[in-house]
This record gives structure tokens, sequence and C-alpha cells, in this order.
């Protein structure tokens, strides 16, 4: 999967939960489907130039804005994208079973330490 498609993805995600829309109301908005919301965002699949315009028309954006990864302040602490990947698969999660998650991720970084 290619850097600048999970880079793509994640901007998307940032600016859909900074417009405080769900996936599913992005897709109505940018009159695509749940799944095509939930694939880019994910970096699994990349939009045509019409979904781009339509992306940006519905997050309140111009198009260029949806390239602009210099304020990733994470990314800027060389984070993995492996990251992203997490928190996208977080995203779509119950507080509960988030929860659970991090009681398991620390009992493993524990062990780790030990």
């Amino acid at each position: 999967m290619a850097k600048l498609q999970k880079l793509f993805g994640s901007k998307i995600y940032e600016l859909r939960l900074k417009a405080d829309l769900t996936q599913a109301q992005l897709a109505e908005k940018a009159d695509v489907s749940n799944d095509t919301i939930s694939r880019i965002e994910r970096g699994l699949r990349s939009p045509s130039f019409e979904v781009l315009e339509s992306l940006a028309r519905a997050l309140g954006v111009e198009v260029r804005d949806l390239f602009n990864f210099s304020n990733r302040k994470f990314l800027k602490n060389k984070c993995s994208l492996e990251l992203l990947d997490l928190l996208h698969y977080l995203s779509d999660m119950k507080p509960r079973e988030i929860k659970r998650i991090l009681d398991i991720a620390r009992l493993i970084h524990e062990q780790n330490a030990e």
C-alpha cells in the first residue's frame, strides 16, 4: 500500500473528525458509499478526481487541503503508519472495546519492560 494513500486516508479521517461527521454523514454529503469513505480512510482506496472534489466540498475545504500533511504532528515525530492503521481500526469501536484493547496493550508493555 502506498504511503501517500495512507497519508491521504489519515487526512480525510482527521478532517472528518474536525467537521464532527461520522463516516456515514460524510458519505452522504459527498454522495459516495460509507464503504468508500471507510476504504479511503484506511488507505485501501484512492479516490477519483470527482470524489476528491466531492470530499472537499463535503468537508468545507479546498481540494489542495486534502493533501496538506505538513501539520501532522505525529508524523513529524516519525510515528509509524501502523499507528494510523490502529487509530482507524479503533475509530469504529465502542469505548468498552477500546478500553479492553488498551488494557491488553498495557499488559504487553509491562511484560516487555520486565
